[in-house]
This record gives structure tokens, C-alpha cells and sequence, in this order.
């Protein structure tokens, strides 16, 4: 059960940006893997939360995942 919620921002961003999370979320998991999205009303907030079971990221990479341009080697 997914409560109705309003995002408020540009339009093209926000698809980009749940885009982007969705296909990296499908990219990166094993076949026949399980990907989960929570949703919680919070107050005046929304939280959304999104787990899968793909490879995961070292912390050194989770500090940069929200620089401008940063990719992750998948070397």
C-alpha cells in the first residue's frame, strides 16, 4: 500500500532522477533478484527507500554518489 504523496520540483529532473535509480537498481542485481521500494509518510516529509540485492558500494563510494557527474568504477 503506497500512500498518496506530492513531490513538488521540476518535472524532467525528478524522472531523470527515479530513472536513473530504478535502471542502476536492474543493472546491478543478479537475475531473478528482488528489488523493494518503501515509501513512509513522515510528518511533512516523505522518505523513500529503495533495496536491492545487487553488488552494493564500498563507503569511500557512498560519500561521492551525489557529486555531479561521479560514476562508480565497475571495473
Amino acid at each position: 500500500d503506497v500512500p498518496d504523496i506530492t513531490i513538488q520540483g521540476d518535472e524532467n529532473l525528478l524522472h531523470q532522477v527515479w530513472s536513473n535509480i530504478f535502471t542502476n537498481s536492474i543493472k546491478f542485481s543478479s537475475d531473478g533478484g528482488t528489488i523493494e521500494f518503501f515509501v513512509e509518510e513522515l510528518e511533512s516529509s516523505v522518505i523513500i527507500s529503495i533495496s536491492d540485492n545487487g553488488i552494493g558500494m564500498e563507503k569511500e563510494e557512498m560519500d561521492r554518489i551525489f557529486d555531479r557527474f561521479y560514476k562508480v568504477d565497475t571495473a
